[in-house]
Formats: C-alpha cells, structure tokens, sequence
C-alpha cells in the first residue's frame, strides 16, 4: 500500500483501514465477476420470454455497464473512506501518471455510462405498464 500521504489522517494507519479496503477492492470485483454478474447474465437468459425485447436488452446492456463498472474501479482502486477518496487512488491507471483531471474524467464517465440504459429500461417498463388509452404512453412508430 502506498502510504506516502502527509495530510495528517493518522487513523487510517492506527485502525488499519487501508490494508482492510484494499483488500476488500481485491476481493468483491473477483466475487462480482465470478458469482453476481455471470448469476444475473443466466437469470436474464432464461427469463428473457417473459419480457419484450427493448426491456431484455435494456437489462443486458445495464449488465453490461456494471460489469464497465467494475473493471474500471477495479484498475482505479480508489481508497473509498472519508476523507482520502478525493486524493488517494492506488490502482494502475493511477500509477500511469495521468493528471487528475483525466482520472476525474474516467471516474465520472464509468458512472454516468449506465444511466441511458437504465433511463431506457424505465421508459420500456413504463409503457409496457400503461394503457393504450393513457395520455403518456408515447406513440410507437
């Protein structure tokens, strides 16, 4: 772990929570990879009859995104406890030597990355839902 930080947080070394979030940032992406997401892929692969196309694919693509997600804070590894979040990054791509604008940037990207498939899924669900008769249901073209 790279303790070279000067900013006077001392609890971080006395209660050992660096050594405990980094191995937890080595541990849950490997649980996601091997048990969530390839659980949530076959739930979806085999209840994809009971749902329409656009609401299927709006769920694979979220999937999708989240599986971005993780690949990408797993190479960031930021040290998520107040108040070093802002200032601390231990993966890859921060060692690389990237100005922090640029680190912001990817961080911010795989974030907002899942919204329009989410956003897409809601809208899907949303008219499904609805009556044909309802003044939101949007015409279908």
């Amino acid at each position: 772990v790279n303790t070279s930080l000067r900013f006077g947080f001392e609890y971080d070394r006395r209660y050992r929570t660096i050594d405990a979030v980094v191995n937890l940032q080595w541990i849950i992406p490997l649980l996601n990879f091997v048990v969530l997401h390839p659980s949530m892929l076959f739930t979806l692969y085999t209840g994809r009859k009971n749902m329409t196309a656009p609401i299927f694919w709006g769920y694979v693509s979220i999937q999708i995104g989240l599986v971005i997600h993780d690949v990408g804070f797993y190479s960031l590894r930021v040290y998520v406890v107040a108040p070093f979040s802002g200032f601390y990054c231990e993966g890859w791509i921060c060692r690389i030597g990237l100005p922090n604008s640029l680190l912001m940037a990817f961080v911010n990207t795989i974030i907002v990355a899942n919204f329009p498939s989410f956003l897409s899924v809601l809208v899907s669900m949303h008219q499904a839902l609805i009556s044909d008769k309802n003044r939101w249901k949007l015409s279908r073209l």
